[in-house]
C-alpha cells in the first residue's frame, strides 16, 4: 500500500504547476513601441525586447553592464517564441502600435546563467505599499487600489519595469476602521502589518510622499520579517520619486532572493513537511516547491498519515533556498524537527 502512495506521489509531482509564482508572461513577455508592423522594425526593437526580459528576470536594472549580456543580445530573435501587436494604452501618432514579445524562459535564464547574473525566482515577495501623498492644498491621500492616480500608475509600472510584485490596499471599510493616515506618517508599524494580514503579503513598505514648493521628499521603510530597510531621498518630480522608490526595494529583494543557478553548484537536501493530511495537500506542497527554479528535483522518500519526507536537488546553497521559502508563506519552519531531516517546515495552506 505504501508503495502505491509512493507511486500516486510521484505522478502528482509530474504533473504540478505553480499556483502561487508570477506567470512566465509576467517577467519574459515585453511590450516595445513600434512604428509599423514591419519584419524590419520587429528586427529593430528585438533587442530592446530581450533587455526588458533580462532586467526583469535578474532583478538587476543594470543588467546590460556585463559584456557577456551585450553580446547575447543578438540572440534576441532565436530566443523570441511568441510575437502580437497590441495598442498602446494611450494615443501617439509616433507609437501607433506596441509588439508584445513572448522569450523562451530557459533560454533568458542561460543567458544569465552563463555571464554569472544571479536569477530571481519567479515565485517573489509580494510586496503590500501603505502610502500616504500630501500635496500643497489638497487633503492627504491614502494611495489605494480603487482609485486611479498618476502616482499609482507610476509605482505600478516601475514595479512591472522591475519585476517587483506590489500591491495597494483597498482603502475599504475594513481598512479605514483600521488604519489612518496618521498611521503610515508615523510608520506604526504595527497597525499596518495587523492591517495587512487580509492581502497576504510577504512584506509591507510604508512610503511617506510629501510634495514641497519644487521637489518631493520621500521617506520609506520595507519590513520583511524581523527585517527592517529604510531610505529618505529628495527628488525633483514624482516620476522619480517613484522610480528610485522601486529601484531601492527591488534592490534590496534582489540582494537578499536571487541565486546563481549554475549548474556547477548544486546540493541535496532532505525535507520534512508535517501537516499535509491530505491528497490535495500534497500536490499543492509539490506545486510550491517545483515552482522555485533552483529546484532541480523533487522525491517523496517515506510517507505517514500526515506528514511527508523529501529528498531535495537543489541549484544553490542551503541558506539561500531557505530564504526562498520565507516567501509565500507557505512553509512555516518546525519548532520540533524529526531528526531524519536537514529542514523542518509545516505546511500552511
Amino acid at each position: 500500500m505504501r508503495l502505491q502512495i509512493l507511486s500516486l506521489l510521484a505522478i502528482l509531482l509530474m504533473t504540478a504547476h505553480s499556483t502561487w509564482a508570477m506567470t512566465d508572461d509576467d517577467i519574459y513577455q515585453a511590450d516595445v513601441p513600434v512604428a509599423s508592423q514591419s519584419d524590419q522594425e520587429k528586427e529593430r526593437v528585438l533587442p530592446m525586447a530581450l533587455t526588458e526580459v533580462l532586467v526583469k528576470a535578474s532583478g538587476n536594472a543594470h543588467v546590460l553592464d556585463n559584456p557577456k549580456l551585450q553580446s547575447g543580445l543578438v540572440k534576441a530573435s532565436k530566443l523570441a517564441q511568441e510575437f502580437s501587436y497590441v495598442l498602446p494604452t494611450t494615443s501617439n501618432a509616433a507609437i501607433p502600435y506596441l509588439l508584445r514579445v513572448r522569450f523562451d524562459a530557459d533560454g533568458v535564464d542561460t543567458l544569465l546563467d552563463n555571464a554569472d547574473i544571479p536569477v530571481w525566482e519567479i515565485n517573489r515577495p509580494v510586496v503590500l505599499a501603505w502610502m500616504e501623498y500630501e500635496a500643497p492644498h489638497q487633503p492627504t491621500q491614502v494611495i489605494n487600489s480603487a482609485i486611479s492616480s498618476q502616482i499609482q500608475t507610476l509605482l505600478q509600472d516601475n514595479a512591472r519595469r522591475r519585476g517587483l510584485p506590489i500591491i495597494l490596499p483597498m482603502m475599504d471599510v475594513t481598512d479605514i476602521n483600521l488604519v489612518s493616515s496618521n498611521d503610515i506618517v508615523n510608520m506604526n508599524e504595527l497597525v499596518l502589518i495587523n492591517a495587512g494580514k487580509r492581502y497576504a503579503s510577504d512584506a509591507i513598505l510604508i512610503v511617506r510622499v510629501l510634495q514641497q514648493k519644487s521637489d518631493y521628499a520621500i521617506e520609506a521603510k520595507l519590513v520583511m520579517g524581523k527585517e527592517q530597510w529604510g531610505w529618505k531621498f529628495t527628488v525633483n518630480s514624482l516620476a522619480d520619486a517613484m522610480t528610485n522608490l522601486i529601484d531601492n526595494v527591488t534592490n534590496t529583494m534582489v540582494g537578499r532572493y536571487a541565486v546563481t543557478t549554475s549548474k556547477s553548484t548544486q546540493i541535496t537536501l532532505s525535507l520534512t513537511v508535517t501537516n499535509v493530511k491530505q491528497q490535495g495537500d500534497f500536490s499543492a506542497l509539490m506545486q510550491y516547491l517545483q515552482s522555485i527554479a533552483s529546484v532541480i528535483e523533487v522525491q517523496p522518500v517515506k510517507v505517514t498519515d500526515t506528514s511527508v519526507l523529501l529528498t531535495l536537488n537543489l541549484r544553490g546553497t542551503k541558506d539561500a533556498f531557505v530564504r526562498l521559502l520565507e516567501t509565500g508563506q507557505h512553509l512555516i519552519p518546525d519548532a520540533t524537527p524529526t531528526t531524519d531531516a536537514s529542514l523542518a517546515y509545516k505546511w500552511n495552506p
